[in-house]
């Protein structure tokens, strides 16, 4: 990686009023970004367990969102319970998957569908940024140390896709 881009056309200013709004939609407090890829959003929001206007601690927690770039339209959701810490950004991998780190928890689903892929939890506390995947390795940076061994991105995706076929 060099920190550079091939993109062209890209702007040095804006005009007086910014581009064009395409949309937007209300999300719950987060600190996380939006990963954008083949007409999709995906982005992590903070779900704050509100029944009837009424804060429930057990429905707390994350959500993964998968929207459409046209229009905003949810495609799916899939609810993080107990993952309370809206905080990186999910990274696209390769593979189709998407990996998200929070609340001692690196989970992948898949682009597609959102449907779970893989659990991993006991990675530590504190998620402080986002994901990286670099070939086989998946980096997690945390304020606290992990309780299991480190394992690779192909045995995370090995011990949960017995038969290989990524589904």
């Amino acid at each position: 990686r060099d920190g550079k881009s091939p993109e062209t056309g890209i702007l040095r200013t804006w005009m007086r009023d910014g581009p064009p709004l395409l949309w937007s939609m209300p999300v719950g407090e987060g600190y996380a970004g939006a990963a954008i890829h083949n007409g999709r959003v995906y982005l992590l929001d903070y779900d704050e367990g509100r029944v009837d206007g009424t804060v429930v601690p057990e429905r707390r927690g994350d959500a993964l969102r998968c929207l459409s770039l046209r229009d905003g339209e949810e495609i799916w959701r899939r609810e993080r319970p107990n993952r309370r810490e809206a905080y990186t950004t999910p990274i696209l991998a390769s593979d189709g998957s998407i990996v998200v780190f929070g609340s001692r928890w690196v989970d992948a689903y898949d682009q597609a569908t959102g449907d779970s892929l893989w659990p991993l939890g006991g990675v530590g506390s504190g998620p402080v940024a986002s994901p990286v995947i670099d070939g086989d390795l998946l980096f997690l940076a945390s304020v606290d140390h992990a309780s299991e061994p480190p394992k690779t991105f192909s045995q995370l995706a090995g011990e949960y896709d017995k038969d290989g076929n990524q589904e």
